[in-house]
């Protein structure tokens, strides 16, 4: 089928209006030339877009007639929303900005802008065609960081979940429950239910926060900012944990500077105390674990939202919220693992003492985790 001038024009049109709910609407365009090889472009654009019709009719046809090649343009809608989100995905796996529409992608580059695209395809062109004798199976770009996220994300929940303000949270809702003379399957069932609804609670808020970083991620400059300003909160934080670590090793844990504020640490004292009156254990517990993760939020983002960020720049869009999920299933697990200890007999108190025996060193490896961030955060 040979696509040119006006047939090209109604062409376009027609797949406006019969395709524009499809995320991908994909034409061929034969060069008269008797081409030979053919090329995949990809063409983020709008249906309302006058000139991205002049783009292909024009541009694009007489690159494929230049280089007498078959193109295969696969055309997607950004006014819907799969449309958009493969776009977005496409950029953050390549690390390139959202810069202008509409967006032209191939193999090796990606083309921004009507000026552009008329200025640089013919060369993106030629360069596809040299470079066809490499693998077709080459490793993407981001395949290394993606073999790599899942590590520091487990290590960020996991160290966020053993963090001060989360501990010491359970620790009180544990000596809470031995007052108020709860059997070992009251302890039980209190523990599965606080544990899923802190497990939920804090997963929605992650997802909201992920919606939000990405929406941020469509203006580069924001995103800029909001990257360098992470890196630097949390090259701040990592000094302050190191200066929390010598206070406590000095016996001066209660001179902490990164930990919740006395106000906060009442009220979620209250709620727990609270809650031990409640008829439902299941129902009490699991409104319980909404309010203490809620409460405990200005502590424990301290570490979420830096790797919720971390996770928006590394991975597409199921795999961050994968990641995500990664995260929190380490954040519960010792939440889960205080829970069966004392389930299985060991007391309050020596559940205390060796969080007392750890503190430091928790404050160290939290220190560490914000430098690794903060290097990640920069880096990626």
């Amino acid at each position: 089928m040979v696509i040119a001038g006006a047939a090209c024009m109604r062409l376009l049109a027609a797949s406006a209006d019969n395709g524009a709910n499809q995320p991908d609407d994909t034409v061929v365009i034969h060069s008269p030339l008797g081409a030979t090889q053919t090329v995949d472009m990809f063409l983020y654009y709008s249906p309302e877009c006058r000139s991205c019709a002049a783009l292909i009719d024009k541009t694009i046809f007489a690159v494929a007639e230049r280089h007498a090649v078959i193109v295969r343009l696969h055309k997607r809608d950004i006014m819907d929303r799969n449309g958009f989100e493969l776009l977005m995905d496409e950029l953050s796996e390549r690390n390139i900005p959202l810069k202008a529409f509409p967006v032209l992608m191939m193999r090796l580059g990606v083309l921004q802008g009507e000026a552009e695209i008329g200025e640089g395809l013919p060369s993106l062109v030629e360069s596809e065609l040299q470079d066809r004798e490499k693998p077709a199976n080459e490793p993407s770009p981001g395949f290394h960081t993606a073999l790599l996220a899942p590590a520091p994300v487990f290590l960020a929940g996991l160290i966020d979940g053993i963090n001060p303000c989360a501990f010491t949270t359970i620790i009180f809702l544990l000596s809470s429950l031995a007052l108020g003379k709860k059997g070992r399957r009251a302890m039980l069932v209190t523990g599965i239910a606080f544990t899923f609804s802190v497990f939920i609670t804090y997963t929605a808020i992650g997802i909201g926060a992920l919606s939000l970083v990405r929406t941020a991620s469509l203006f580069p400059l924001l995103s800029s900012i909001l990257r360098y300003a992470m890196a630097t909160v949390l090259v701040t934080f990592s000094l302050l944990s190191f200066v929390d670590a010598v206070r406590i090793r000095s016996g001066r844990s209660g001179e902490a500077l990164l930990q919740l504020s006395n106000g906060t640490k009442r009220r979620i004292h209250r709620v727990i105390r609270n809650q031990r009156h409640s008829g439902s254990i299941v129902a009490g517990s699991m409104l319980l674990g909404v309010l203490v993760t809620t409460f405990e939020l200005g502590c424990t983002g301290q570490i979420y939202l830096p790797s919720i960020v971390y996770v928006s720049r590394v991975e597409k869009s199921l795999s961050s919220y994968l990641l995500l999920i990664l995260y929190n299933i380490a954040f519960i697990l010792p939440l889960v693992a205080v829970f069966l200890t004392a389930y299985y007999g060991m007391s309050v108190k020596t559940l205390t003492r060796l969080f007392q025996q750890h503190l430091g060193t928790t404050k160290i490896l939290t220190g560490v985790l914000f430098l690794i961030l903060a290097g990640l955060l920069i880096l990626l």
